[in-house]
């Protein structure tokens, strides 16, 4: 099912990207043009790349709500690597190889809603490293090897209700 951002319903797949505009303000046919990467499976607003052997977070469509990149070999990200993607609610990059973080990486996401950055290599987790994340509720960073927390890396986290820091 689709569901109409602009609206208080729900269309079958069908209709989404189908070149008939069906939510009031044409929502299921936005982004519709943007393709999927090729290690990827994408269905209406998810996007899975799970277990590609990814090295970076690859170009995604801007209408995404969940993005798995799990079990990837990531292990650098940047202030470009979740650009525009502003409907993200749920980003899982847990079993990568993810070093550090730092501030700017999340900044795009104001509406995420559930991170998980578990089993990575994470050493660092610089200040302002969750800027943004204002609605962030739940934060997995489970079996890292943090071995340190600048001043301020949770600064925006005013909304959470689930941190995991345990190995």
């Amino acid at each position: 099912m689709f569901h109409c951002k602009s609206a208080n319903f729900c269309l079958p797949l069908d209709n989404w990207c189908d070149g008939i505009r069906h939510c009031p303000h044409g929502d299921d046919e936005d982004s519709c043009d943007q393709t999927c990467p090729d290690e990827c499976s994408c269905m209406a607003e998810v996007v899975v790349c799970r277990g590609s052997a990814l090295n970076d977070v690859p170009s995604i469509q801007s209408n995404a709500r969940l993005l798995n990149l799990e079990n990837n070999i990531i292990s650098n990200l940047t202030n470009t690597s979740f650009v525009a993607l502003h409907n993200l609610v749920e980003l899982n990059l847990a079993h990568n190889s993810i070093q550090e973080l730092r501030e700017g990486y999340f900044v795009d996401l104001g509406n995420l809603l559930t991170l998980n950055i578990s089993f990575n290599d994470i050493e660092v987790i610089g200040t302002a490293s969750f800027a943004g994340l204002i609605r962030l509720r739940e934060l997995d960073l489970t079996n890292n090897m943090i071995s340190e927390i600048e001043a301020d890396a949770f600064v925006d986290l005013v909304s959470i209700l689930e941190l995991d820091l345990s190995n």
